[in-house]
């Protein structure tokens, strides 16, 4: 799994200690562009506190804005 990849399934995805999963339908529900808005105020935040997940955030969003709508819901689809 590449770092896009690992940051959308973050998102896309409530992961428990305990190994449990739920579903974000919050994320999961937002468009590209709601995504990237999501994904840049995270980043803010990484950059005071995880200096190692600032890179995987930040080739995730220029990624995301790289991507068409049509690219960002086929991704979306394989990853949910």
């Amino acid at each position: 799994m590449d770092n896009v990849e690992m940051i959308l399934m973050s998102n896309y995805y409530h992961i428990y200690p305990n190994g449990n999963q739920t579903r974000n339908e919050n994320f999961i529900s937002l468009p590209r562009k709601g995504a990237i808005h999501k994904l840049e105020e995270d980043f803010k935040f990484l950059l005071e506190v995880d200096s190692d997940l600032v890179t995987a955030y930040q080739e995730t969003i220029v990624t995301l804005e790289e991507m068409t709508n049509e690219e960002y819901e086929a991704l979306k689809g394989t990853l949910v």
